[in-house]
């Protein structure tokens, strides 16, 4: 005999008995099947933090009108749940899950203490982050994770790196970072990671977070990346032309000294070899900010062989001089030992 199942909505209702239709027989059978479930909904609750990176992770939930109690004395209105994050030590200390009717759940939230660095990298070029974390040298790494920290609502983990069981880096949540394709990893380096084709989107605080097969505590390191929208490099001297980047990202313009404008999609190699081309060059991201330089031909001033004052004439004209005076006073000698051969009475 087949049996189907109609599942059936119900609405919350704290502590009271529901008799609910769920199931509807074989159609041999003539009456329906009720269930009488007894249902208790907590009206408040603050789960467990979660150590993620150097933060401590929850979430308060109170239903409506509630309310969320944070160390420093302020309060913030929660209207069914309210993430929790604790990254820095001073968010640390004692929050306070509150419901309508004033109902309390308390708890004590703790920030790790992370080594922070700081790297700044133009948009469309590529970056390498290198994390330092103190490594403890006696215990086995398990994983190295790391995770991408762009405010309250954008915190995720990206990838994950496991030596004992792939040289492959994972990736996850592709649909917040947009980093597939851009990321790599070199299982050698395992603390580093290469961040091709940079976006202003990828400014974040990066964390790693390192976990031990043995040990159940973990260390960690912090690098905020900054992505300049715009940057033109200093310019460098290579064959005599006057040699930059125009980086701009998506969408961008290089304005150059004849009113004419080209178009920079991402980066733009700028070379300036002729006098005509020299003058004002601006490179434009999208929103219209600018950098502007100068740029002209480099002059040589490297003297010609043939050239007066040339390294090589004097050269030259100092080794001719040499041997014209180790000439004349050869022949001043010989000339001299001729004479006195001459002299009645003289003998060698």
């Amino acid at each position: 005999m087949t049996l189907s199942f109609n599942i059936i909505r119900v609405k919350k209702s704290s502590g009271k008995r529901k008799k609910v239709n769920v199931l509807n027989g074989h159609p041999l059978l003539t009456f329906p099947i009720f269930l009488v479930i007894n249902r208790f909904i907590v009206d408040i609750c603050f789960d467990k933090a979660n150590e993620i990176g150097p933060c401590a992770l929850s979430t308060c939930y109170t239903g409506g009108n509630g309310t969320l109690k944070t160390p420093d004395n302020q309060t913030e209105i929660v209207n069914g749940s309210e993430l929790v994050r604790v990254c820095y030590e001073s968010a640390s200390g004692n929050y306070s899950c509150c419901n309508a009717e004033g109902k309390c759940l308390e708890q004590f939230f703790e920030a790790r203490a992370f080594a922070e660095d700081q790297v700044s990298e133009c948009v469309a070029g590529n970056v390498t982050m290198e994390f330092k974390p103190d490594i403890l040298k006696d215990e086995e790494v398990k994983s190295y994770t790391w995770i991408w920290d762009q405010g309250h609502e954008s915190f995720h983990m990206f990838a994950k790196f496991e030596p004992n069981v792939s040289t492959d880096l994972i990736t996850y949540f592709e649909d917040f970072h947009r980093l597939t394709g851009r990321i790599f990893h070199n299982p050698k380096e395992p603390t580093t990671i290469n961040i091709t084709d940079l976006r202003e989107s990828d400014e974040a605080k990066y964390y790693l977070e390192i976990r031990y097969a043995n040990f159940e505590n973990y260390t960690g390191y912090n690098i905020y990346l900054r992505v300049k929208g715009v940057c033109f490099d200093d310019p460098v001297e290579i064959k005599g032309c006057n040699v930059t980047t125009c980086y701009t990202g998506e969408h961008g313009i290089l304005k150059i000294p004849s009113n004419l404008t080209e178009v920079v999609n991402g980066s733009k190699l700028v070379k300036v070899c002729d006098e005509s081309a020299s003058g004002n060059y601006s490179c434009c991201n999208a929103a219209g900010i600018c950098q502007e330089q100068v740029l002209k031909v480099i002059e040589d001033t490297t003297p010609l062989d043939d050239e007066p004052g040339s390294p090589v004439i004097i050269t030259t004209l100092i080794i001719v001089l040499v041997i014209a005076v180790a000439v004349v006073m050869t022949a001043g000698v010989l000339l001299f030992l001729k004479r006195r051969r001459e002299v009645p009475g003289f003998k060698q």
